[in-house]
């Protein structure tokens, strides 16, 4: 039985021109306390990372609200794709976010899908770490520093709120193309890891 928040609350993909504007738009910066409609907008994303096979994490524009919500969370089935993994996270909420990088620890290379282009696939360069912060529910500042996947998963998911979209980043030398066909490659790699 589908959650009564989430009726008629699809993701928003790009390759639809209807819902185009509000992926490639600056989201609104939420204030507090919170409105009953911002908590329930995080109940639904919440909701619907948990039921979404394979999803980290959702912002805000994804279901076609421009506000600076982002949900995130680092499960270990993650860990059979990705070598950068430094801890699991439970599903975490951060509000207004935003990061800095640590351009002296360069970037890395790797693969990333996103539910706003669900046509596609691709590897995309990103810095390995960086210092992020945002807000909780209830307002308090959060602050710290991310590394390796938890990384990569926040940079691509605030640069939601900043209309920025994986597809925008894809290494031209790389391969990248149909969701299934280049999820076969990966797949094909993380074997050839593990041997």
């Amino acid at each position: 039985m589908t959650a009564p928040f989430l009726e008629n609350i699809p993701f928003f993909v790009i390759e639809n021109e209807d819902h185009k504007d509000v992926l490639r738009r600056i989201s609104e910066t939420v204030s507090f306390p919170l409105s009953q409609e911002d908590r329930t907008l995080i109940k639904t994303l919440i909701h619907m990372v948990d039921i979404t096979e394979l999803c980290s994490g959702l912002a805000a524009p994804q279901i076609g609200f421009s506000k600076r919500i982002i949900v995130f969370q680092v499960m270990e089935r993650v860990l059979k794709f990705r070598r950068d993994v430094e801890f699991l996270l439970p599903m975490t909420t951060l509000i207004n976010p935003s990061y800095t990088p640590h351009e002296e620890e360069g970037k890395a290379l790797d693969w990333e899908g996103c539910f706003s282009v669900q046509s596609q696939m691709g590897k995309v360069w990103r810095f390995k770490t960086i210092t992020y912060s945002g807000q909780t529910e209830e307002g308090e500042l959060v602050e710290g520093i991310a590394r390796g996947y938890l990384a990569r998963l926040l940079q691509h998911e605030i640069d939601h709120l900043d209309g920025k979209l994986a597809l925008d980043f894809y290494d031209p030398l790389s391969p990248q193309g149909p969701m299934e066909e280049m999820r076969k490659i990966r797949l094909k790699e993380v074997e050839d890891l593990q041997n």
